[in-house]
């Protein structure tokens, strides 16, 4: 009896971590469960999508209430948990419809989706425009729920000129860098002060085409050398510390950085036709290509190999799981990730202005209005964070905090060439 005992425990910890292992290491699930609330039923399609190849782990619903649905996908990571929608809000009248999941905990993770006037959005841009509407959000009892959150807060800025900082809106782990005319500014909640200036020039040099953020790494040619370099500083945004490295061959200033892979940077000698690879984190710089062996390019995925005087002749860069478009309707079209995580985005330009839509890949016809804003010809996806300038300002949009402006740049109004980029350390 005892041995048959001491078996089906072993029988059922064997049960169990198989279980486990299925649920840490599958690739998801897809349920379906209801939600009972004031006489009315939600019925909830919930996957998961986990550990697929060039995909992100997320959350995609579809929640349907009598005729009408409601969808949405969320990088949020709950555990591995399933049945993570534990509460539903719901609001309608003749006019405005509106409905907020409160997940595991408690979690809010996005204001009242809201269906209005022939398009969804988020019930923070639309406050003020029915009493009934502000009434109900205003007395919904959740401690966790605060509209506040999708505030733009510039209160107690750092003023570190040509730069402010808005230090209420900086993201806890993302790392910043802004380019200037003798090194970088580093923004982030490491740093003591919130922003560093790190010199790495003793000179102000203007354009400096040959330098880019690799993750958080950024990388610059040596412009106080004359005609071509042999030197690169690399400073680590997160640590602040700038360190040089040499090359044994003399590269061209007409040369340009094709895009970084796995966090090396790709660049390309168009005088002397040589493509060279640059490791921030080793320090090592190896020549891949030349006009004898071809140089590489990389394409959503793929490695292909041109000639390189191709490269000569245009600015060949690489494409990373992103795709830009445009049609009649929408000025541009950015396709970000792929079928199972990735979202399209949609910018429509109306008057001065754009407004700015997103559709999960999984589900193209729920196009959910975001916000609007004046230029679109810097934008930065990091994750489902959006980063863009406007009016010489940074700012960014993500589902828990609506639009926040990080940070204003005076020179950004007189110098086209400094630029900005986001390292999200995870």
């Amino acid at each position: 009896m005892k041995k048959l005992f001491k078996m089906l425990i072993i029988l059922s910890l064997i049960y169990l971590v198989i279980q486990m292992g299925f649920k840490y290491f599958g690739f998801g699930h897809n349920i379906n469960y209801q939600i009972e609330k004031d006489g009315l039923i939600f019925n909830i399609e919930e996957k998961y999508t986990a550990n697929r190849k060039r995909e992100i782990n997320n959350y995609y619903f579809n929640i349907k209430v009598d005729d009408s649905l409601f969808s949405f996908q969320t990088y949020e990571n709950f555990n591995y948990s399933d049945m993570v929608v534990k509460d539903i809000k719901y609001y309608k009248d003749e006019k405005y419809e509106c409905l907020l999941p409160i997940f595991l905990k408690d979690k809010i993770i996005f204001d009242f989706l809201c269906k209005y006037n022939n398009e969804i959005t988020y019930y923070y841009n639309l406050v003020g425009q029915n009493e009934d509407l502000d009434n109900f959000v205003n007395n919904i009892n959740e401690k966790k729920y605060d509209i506040k959150n999708w505030i733009d807060d510039k209160n107690e800025p750092i003023i570190s000129p040509p730069i402010t900082v808005y230090q209420k809106n900086i993201l806890s782990n993302h790392i910043v860098g802004v380019n200037n005319y003798r090194g970088i500014f580093t923004i982030n909640n490491l740093n003591l002060k919130k922003v560093v200036n790190i010199e790495l020039f003793q000179k102000d040099i203007y354009e400096r085409k040959i330098s880019a953020i690799v993750g958080k790494y950024y990388v610059t040619a040596d412009y106080e050398q004359p005609f071509e370099f042999d030197r690169f500083y690399i400073v680590d945004l997160t640590s602040n510390k700038p360190k040089t490295v040499n090359n044994p061959r003399k590269i061209s200033f007409d040369s340009y950085i094709q895009g970084s892979i796995n966090n090396l940077l790709f660049l390309f000698d168009r005088e002397n036709k040589r493509q060279y690879q640059i490791n921030p984190k080793t320090n090592k710089i190896v020549e891949v290509g030349n006009e004898d062996m071809g140089i590489r390019v990389y394409d959503n995925g793929n490695w292909l190999k041109i000639e390189a005087n191709e490269a000569v002749e245009n600015e060949i860069l690489f494409k990373d799981n992103q795709e830009t478009t445009s049609d009649e309707v929408y000025a541009r079209i950015d396709k970000i990730g792929n079928v199972l995580s990735g979202y399209y985005y949609y910018y429509q330009k109306k008057g001065k202005e754009y407004k700015v839509y997103r559709v999960n890949i999984q589900n193209p016809d729920f196009k959910i209005y975001l916000f609007s804003t004046k230029q679109i010809d810097d934008i930065q996806y990091v994750r489902d964070y959006i980063y863009f300038s406007e009016d010489n300002e940074v700012k960014y949009y993500h589902d828990k905090t609506g639009v926040k402006t990080l940070f204003k740049n005076d020179e950004f109004e007189f110098n086209k060439s400094l630029f900005y980029s986001v390292f999200l350390q995870q």
